[in-house]
């Protein structure tokens, strides 16, 4: 869900500003980007979107004035589940709620487009 966003909205900070605007219920931090899969360095940072321990997303910065939505689970516990029987049930359980999280995000992302 790649999107060019508007200038003023070029950093992480402005992006927490917007989603926490859109809905107040939500937690937003800025944080490592431990939800991919390769080595991570200290300054890859993401925007994380949380609605509960289970639902969430993250929105990333992967060139200035580009930002992508993912659906994640935002508990970094959870999130090390991933091999075994355990994470699969868990992805099969949560991937509806945070597939709806990410495409909420990304809707609320249109208005912001370039």
């Amino acid at each position: 869900m790649l999107r060019r966003i508007k200038p003023e909205y070029s950093s992480l900070e402005s992006l927490k500003s917007f989603v926490e605007i859109k809905d107040s219920s939500l937690t937003c931090t800025i944080e490592i980007d431990q939800w991919v899969d390769s080595i991570v360095k200290a300054s890859n940072k993401c925007l994380v979107i949380k609605k509960s321990a289970t639902t969430g997303a993250k929105i990333v910065l992967v060139e200035p004035g580009v930002a992508d939505v993912w659906g994640i689970i935002p508990n970094h516990f959870l999130n090390n589940f991933r091999r075994g029987i355990l994470a699969v049930l868990l992805g099969w359980f949560t991937k509806s709620a945070n597939v709806e999280m990410a495409n909420t995000v990304d809707g609320w992302m249109h208005e912001i487009e370039n």
